[in-house]
């Protein structure tokens, strides 16, 4: 059965990329209220509501400025000394308050605190994590807003160069057809059905970037369960799990035995994608990317 806590990473992720989604005029509404001053103040105090965000706070430079983060927030490891605010999905207001910070920063996902927030005198920045091109816009806004303009303008450039030096490597390639998974359903049956990655905003432009294409991308349900039976007619040339570091590769390995008719299965194409960042749309989706690629191109294990 599933572990609680990758229950909770997984629906994180799922709330993410949805609440990513908001309609522009909501977003329109909030993220122009209350920015800050383009100098930074020597008292400044930022809390950061998501671990993707934390990670920006500090590839900025503004950790010095963050006095609270949620339970979650575990990298880079300074992230855990700092003051825990609640989860991500309920953070504790009081504790908040108790910090008592200049901006809190927070994703679309958490657009219903923040008129909690204005009424009790606390400004907020809203972000839209929701995709890798959204990421970028949302790490140039912060930069911008707290005075780290040159340094967002950095790092942006790094990704793009990254990006574009897969596009370099794969335009003579053939596109692999993609699955990607990332857990039993919740009855936690062994070889029944499977959390895959479908219409999304997040992985599915990953999977593009390095030469691949999401075989349930044109999918209504943004993470669809799949049974044997759906795999098999998806007949993927490539499948990747996505686990858990407590999740053993012998065990994930097993539950495609069964399905030899499959040409990822058949031609020993079933990869295994550990990794803290796997579920976290945040500034570090190029190592995502650069992990696919190798699996597409440089590895030969399998299943």
């Amino acid at each position: 059965m599933i572990k609680k806590s990758w229950i909770v990473t997984i629906f994180i992720l799922l709330s993410v990329v949805c609440h990513g989604l908001f309609r522009l005029h909501y977003l329109e509404i909030y993220t122009g209220v209350d920015t800050p001053r383009p100098i930074i103040p020597a008292n400044l105090r930022i809390i950061s509501f998501s671990p993707a965000i934390t990670e920006m706070i500090y590839i900025l430079g503004l950790n010095e400025y963050l006095v609270g983060v949620t339970k979650y927030c575990s990298y880079p490891p300074d992230a855990r000394s700092k003051q825990k605010i609640g989860g991500y999905y309920d953070p504790n207001m009081e504790a908040v308050m108790r910090l008592r910070p200049d901006y809190v920063l927070l994703g679309t996902e958490h657009i219903s605190f923040v008129e909690k927030l204005r009424n009790v005198g606390i400004r907020s920045v809203l972000l839209d994590n929701s995709s890798p091109e959204k990421i970028m816009e949302s790490i140039l806004k912060v930069g911008k807003l707290f005075a780290r303009e040159k340094t967002a303008l950095k790092i942006d450039k790094k990704i793009r160069e990254k990006i574009y030096s897969f596009k370099q490597q794969i335009r003579e390639t053939k596109k692999r057809k993609v699955l990607l998974v990332f857990g039993e359903d919740m009855s936690g049956k062994v070889k029944k059905k499977l959390f895959a990655v479908g219409n999304d905003p997040f992985y599915t432009p990953i999977i593009e970037l390095v030469g691949g294409e999401n075989v349930l991308k044109n999918t209504k349900t943004r993470y669809p369960l799949l049974s044997h039976e759906g795999i098999i007619n998806l007949n993927p040339d490539i499948i990747v799990e996505l686990v858990q570091k407590q999740e053993t590769e012998s065990d994930l390995f097993d539950r495609w035995s069964d399905l030899k008719m499959v040409k990822a299965v058949r031609e020993k194409k079933v990869y295994v994608l550990k990794a803290d960042y796997i579920m976290v749309p945040g500034p570090r989706f190029p190592q995502i990317a650069e992990d696919l690629f190798k699996l597409f191109y440089d590895t030969d294990e399998a299943s």
